[in-house]
């Protein structure tokens, strides 16, 4: 989903009452080789895989995927920095706007977690690394969580466990 058509949906729910939890992949911001569009392309699957009866055999990498991956790299390095999904929703919703990444100590993310559950945050972003094991529900009874997601998830039982984050 693209950045601009995720602050849409989030601002219609904030508009009806509710949170938003925004679910992406990564926040960090880009430049060379680091950031959310490199973590983007390394998810890339360069493998072949055919599947016989029950049996799933992996071919090898494809060197038409490798070498595609190799130019978008090239192309991804020439550009000037951008802004992370994170400063960009900053901008946004300045104050009532958080984000949870793996970086962030646990002492920091359980604060945030704690005001976006008692309404003092409307609009929290996860990465990849909070899609488990982190609760997000309304325990005030006061208003709908809105989960926005913003990268699918390859693995179905990781996308579960992201959907539970607010349900």
């Amino acid at each position: 989903m693209r950045i601009p058509s995720i602050i849409q949906e989030a601002k219609d729910a904030l508009a009806r009452g509710e949170q938003v939890v925004i679910s992406v992949v990564s926040v960090s911001e880009t430049g060379g080789d680091t950031g959310f569009l490199p973590t983007a392309i390394s998810k890339i699957n360069t493998h072949e895989i055919k599947k016989h009866g029950d049996q799933v055999i992996d071919l090898g990498q494809m060197p038409e995927a490798m070498i595609d991956i190799a130019e978008i790299r090239e192309l991804l390095r020439d550009m000037p920095a951008m802004l992370s999904p994170a400063e960009i929703f900053q901008n946004v919703w300045g104050d009532r706007f958080a984000f949870i990444t793996g970086e962030v100590p646990d002492k920091k993310r359980e604060k945030l977690v704690r005001l976006f559950q008692h309404n003092e945050i409307d609009v929290l972003m996860i990465s990849g690394a909070d899609k488990t094991g982190i609760n997000l529900h309304d325990i005030t009874g006061k208003r709908r969580i809105h989960l926005v997601v913003g990268d699918f998830e390859w693995s179905p039982t990781t996308f579960k466990q992201e959907l539970g984050r607010v349900s």
